[in-house]
This record gives structure tokens, C-alpha cells and sequence, in this order.
């Protein structure tokens, strides 16, 4: 049986891929976020120790960043690898109806 839509299985592997790539990235991002925090917010309690100010970020801001950038990430990366799920399963409906159709 010929595959049609072509473009479509283009399209639905384009968003799976993204969507992977989109995952690994957010979790890249999130740990970079959350060790330069930690390190800078570090740097910065020293710092504010010496001169008498309190710095903004401490470590506990630093780990939460981290770790929502890796979950708001982590959602929108599924959702693109579903999205491409949900086409192919569009391709498969569409075949098997066809297939019924032909046989009947």
C-alpha cells in the first residue's frame, strides 16, 4: 500500500525531534542555571559580607530557577513530542480506513 501525506510524516518528525531537542536543552539550561546561581549567589553573600549589603539571589532562588526552567521545558518538549505523535497517529488512521475500505 503507497504511503500518502508525505509532508505530514515530515512534519510530525520535525516536532518529535524538536521536541527531544527541546527537552535536552531545558535540562542543560536548568543545571546551568542552578550551579552559576549557586556559585554566584556564593560569590555575592562573600561579597555582601564584606561591604554590608545583602544580595538578592541566594541559593535557594538559584535551585528553584533550575529546576522550573527545566520543568516549563520539560512540558513544552513533551508537548511537541506529542504533537508529532498525534499526526503520525492521524496517518495511521487514515491508512487503516482505507485499508477497510479497499477490502469491503
Amino acid at each position: 500500500m503507497e504511503k500518502k501525506f508525505g509532508a505530514l510524516r515530515v512534519v510530525g518528525t520535525l516536532y518529535k525531534v524538536l521536541g527531544v531537542i527541546l527537552l535536552v536543552l531545558g535540562i542543560l539550561g536548568g543545571s546551568i542555571i542552578c550551579i552559576g546561581g549557586i556559585v554566584g549567589s556564593t560569590a555575592l553573600q562573600d561579597m555582601g559580607q564584606q561591604f554590608g549589603i545583602n544580595p538578592g539571589m541566594s541559593i535557594a532562588g538559584a535551585v528553584v530557577s533550575g529546576v522550573m526552567t527545566v520543568l516549563g521545558t520539560a512540558i513544552g518538549g513533551l508537548t511537541m513530542f506529542a504533537f508529532g505523535e498525534a499526526v503520525y497517529l492521524f496517518l495511521a488512521i487514515e491508512e487503516n480506513t482505507r485499508a477497510a475500505a479497499n477490502r469491503g
